[in-house]
């Protein structure tokens, strides 16, 4: 009887550690969803950024049409 309770014992500590590495795991896929998120985030503000920019050189350009006719 013995060796069944140290067999059924091994058998939960293996439990354990396998759902700890699961826990770390999503913890892990969690923060790369997070990441992920940021860099659409950057993404779309630099996408902003170059449309303010496109923006502003047609401005420009629309200043410096009068100064070359």
């Amino acid at each position: 009887m013995d060796t069944i309770f140290v067999y059924m014992d091994t058998f939960f500590v293996y439990m354990d550690t396998i759902f700890v590495c699961m826990d770390t795991i999503f913890v892990c896929m969690d923060t790369f969803f997070v990441y992920m998120d940021n860099i659409f985030v950057y993404m779309d503000t630099i996408l902003v950024y170059l449309d303010n920019i496109s923006v502003y050189m047609g401005a420009i350009f629309v200043f410096m049409d009068p100064i070359f006719v």
